[in-house]
């Protein structure tokens, strides 16, 4: 999978051979998108704890509010972030990869070992 800054946005869109990832692109996008989603929630809590007018919507107004948006601003926060952490995981072992083929590969295929390659010591030989 190549980086997703090789093709524009539309064209990654419809890659239906997934070659061209679309996700670390639009990752701000959600966020940004999220956080106003959330507090348009909170809000709309608070508003209905002001509108209702007992004394348990005036503790939920002053403390429950707060701390439920903080936390659930953290959640969304980590769930982007372990979402690009999986995208460089894999940018990563595609790169380890790459370096790791056989330069007669010509794909970034590590190739099978031939007789002539030394084994690993653990690996058992054909001879024994």
């Amino acid at each position: 999978m190549s980086s997703s800054s090789n093709k524009g946005f539309f064209r990654s869109l419809f890659d239906f051979s997934f070659q061209s990832l679309v996700t670390p692109r639009i990752i701000r996008i959600l966020y940004v998108i999220s956080l106003i989603l959330i507090v348009i929630g909170f809000l709309s809590m608070v508003i209905g704890a002001v509108l209702y007018q007992s004394g348990v919507s005036l503790v939920a107004l002053v403390f429950l509010a707060p701390i439920g948006l903080f936390l659930t601003i953290i959640y969304v926060r980590v769930v982007l972030e372990l979402i690009i952490v999986i995208f460089n995981i894999s940018e990563s072992a595609q790169k380890i990869a790459w370096n790791t083929s056989s330069p007669v590969s010509g794909g970034g295929r590590p190739e099978k070992r031939g007789t002539d390659q030394p084994q690993h010591p653990d690996t058992p030989s054909e001879t024994e």
